[in-house]
Order: C-alpha cells, then sequence, then structure tokens
C-alpha cells in the first residue's frame, strides 16, 4: 500500500526507471508505482542495431527527462552498453543521444538511451501533452538560477533560460545556494575540459567519500539523519555519473574505471560532486516529497555545501588537469590496467 513514508535516504534514491517514467509514477514518499495504462502509444525505435542508428546528429526530437517530455536536438550518438544496467536484463550494446534540452542551458545536456527519444510526430506530441497534463503539477522542471547563486527546484511550470526566477512559496521546493568560491570549480573546470581538451587525473584526493565522511565526522547532534541524508547523495552520485554528470570527452576514462572499480566515489572528487550539487534539486523534485522533507534536506545538504566553501582550497589543492592521452594514461596506471 502506499501508507508509509520512506526515510532521507531513500527519497533521494534517482528516478531513473527502466522503462520510459512517464509509463508510471511513483507515490509520493513511499515509492509504491502506478502504472498509467491510457496513455498514447508512440512508434518504438530500434535501438539494438549497430548498423542503423535511430536519430541523426542535430535531429529534432522529444524526449524524456524526470517524469515528463520536452523537445530537445541529438547533439552526438554513441553505440555503447549502458552504464547503469537494467535489473534483471543483459546489459547488451544500444544507441545512446547525447541531448540538448530546447531553451535550457547546455549544463543540462545529457547521454540518453535512444529508447527513451522519440521522433516527432502526431503520436508523440499527443504523449507529450498527455504528460503533462498527468504529471505536470507535481513534477515540473524548474530553471537553474546560475547567476544568482543558486539552484532551484519547484512546482511551478518549468522556464526556460531567459525567465525571470520566481518565488515559490505553495509549492514544496528545493534551493541550494552555490557560493561563488564553489562556483569558480564548476567554471574552470568547464574550462579545462571543454576549451582546453583536458581532464583530470585520478584518482582524486580526497574523494568524494572521503568528503563525506568528512562532513558527518562534524556533526555531533541528529547525526544519523545527516548520515541517512549522505547515503541518498552517494546513491545519486553512483546512479547519474555515468549518464549525467560527465562531458563526452570523460566518457574513455570513466569506462577505465569501471573496468577495475564500481566504487566511484573512491575515485572522484570535488569537481563532480559539485556537478551533482547542480542537477540534485531537479532530481528531488521528481519524488514528489513532502515539504517537512524537503526542509530536512535543505538543511543538510546547504550544511555540506557550506563544509566545502570551507574547505575548497584544501580539497582542490591535489587537482591536476592534463592533456587527454595522459589522463587515460594516468588513470590506467593508478587503477592498475595494463
Amino acid at each position: 500500500g502506499c501508507g508509509g513514508r520512506n526515510p532521507l535516504g531513500a527519497l533521494l534514491r534517482p528516478q531513473y526507471l527502466s522503462q520510459p517514467p512517464t509509463l508510471s509514477r511513483r507515490c509520493a514518499g513511499t515509492g509504491c508505482v502506478v502504472v498509467m495504462s491510457d496513455l498514447p502509444k508512440v512508434p518504438v525505435v530500434q535501438v539494438f542495431d549497430e548498423k542503423s542508428p535511430p536519430f541523426t546528429k542535430n535531429e529534432d526530437v522529444l524526449a524524456y527527462h524526470g517524469a515528463l517530455i520536452y523537445g530537445a536536438k541529438v547533439l552526438d550518438l554513441a553505440f555503447r552498453k549502458r552504464d547503469e544496467p537494467r535489473p534483471g536484463t543483459k546489459n547488451v550494446p544500444e544507441w545512446h543521444s547525447y541531448m540538448h534540452y530546447k531553451g535550457w542551458n547546455k549544463a543540462w545536456d545529457e547521454w540518453r538511451p535512444a529508447v527513451e527519444v522519440m521522433k516527432i510526430c502526431p503520436a508523440s506530441e499527443k504523449l507529450q501533452a498527455k504528460v503533462a497534463e498527468k504529471f505536470g503539477k507535481n513534477v515540473q522542471k524548474n530553471k537553474v538560477v546560475m547567476g544568482g547563486g543558486a539552484v532551484r527546484s519547484s512546482s511551478k511550470k518549468r522556464k526556460s533560460e531567459d525567465d525571470e526566477d520566481e518565488d515559490d512559496e505553495d509549492g514544496e521546493s528545493l534551493r541550494l545556494n552555490i557560493a561563488p568560491a564553489l562556483k569558480k570549480v564548476l567554471v574552470e573546470d568547464h574550462e579545462q575540459i571543454l576549451n582546453k581538451n583536458s581532464l583530470l587525473r585520478l584518482p582524486r584526493k580526497p574523494c568524494v567519500d572521503d568528503i563525506l565522511d568528512d562532513f558527518l565526522d562534524t556533526k555531533q547532534k541528529h547525526k544519523d539523519v545527516t548520515a541517512e541524508v549522505l547515503e541518498g547523495v552517494r546513491l545519486y552520485f553512483k546512479s547519474t555519473l555515468g549518464s549525467q554528470l560527465l562531458y563526452a570527452s570523460e566518457r574513455t576514462q570513466y569506462a577505465n574505471v569501471k573496468e577495475t572499480t564500481g566504487n566511484v566515489l573512491q575515485v572522484y572528487g570535488v569537481e563532480h560532486l559539485l556537478r551533482l550539487f547542480v542537477k540534485l534539486p531537479d532530481y528531488v523534485e521528481s519524488t514528489g516529497i513532502e515539504r517537512e522533507t524537503v526542509a530536512t534536506l535543505q538543511s543538510k545538504l546547504s550544511d555540506l555545501l557550506k563544509f566545502i566553501q570551507k574547505n575548497v582550497a584544501q580539497f582542490t589543492s591535489g587537482r591536476a588537469y592534463v592533456d587527454k592521452a595522459s589522463a587515460e594514461k594516468v588513470t590506467k596506471a593508478s587503477l592498475g590496467i595494463k
């Protein structure tokens, strides 16, 4: 039944379902799945034939993001295995599309399994409208306010980059302040990887696990609640790193990491953890959690960001960007790959 409430760690679990998320909906606060059987049927794209990509570069499409469907453009295509295999299925290669959501900052660009992307046609447009009608009230995507130093998610209608931010006093929302010192880390990271064609040398020290453990050690009161929230952060990081938090040029390096260790929390550091915080409010929004729970998450996650800000010099002191070939060679050597 749907009468229980999940712990905070469970509420932070990613909502990436093996089937397109609009075919089912999770009951807020419980995780129980209610199947929606009255949605329009859309032609299924073939994604397992390496010789027949389902889309072309720069093609306009419709794509799932969270529980809604948005207009998007295919920037790139890749035929590979999923970073996170679907439970109970064999992880075989399939087509993936690198998506840009129209009207959104390119920070939201991401790789998606092509099965979650649709050709634009009357059926897919009807499905988009139906999904918005059913789920839009509780699971709308809101803008990322980078200039104001905040990342916000709320129940208001999704806005474009050019819309002005508005207060949302009625809906549950998670608002995380990204301090200038932390935004500087993200900007430098972006500059090095995209404009200078460099990669971070891995493994990073301190790693994500170290940072979260150090933060927990500073807590005296309500330590069990903090620990549960941090477990949710760990789950999100592991589940979204490969598909949501990487630049395209980092994928080979990531594949090398996955080849030798399943614990990315011990390899990546503050740079990728901050990338998660940029998107985390939007992920949490899709759980439809209660206001009281949002307030707790707001408190704990804001404290974590303040802790990272206070120690950012220490967390980035060993950071080194090197050319792509050298970075991959160093990563392989560090992880024992010949």
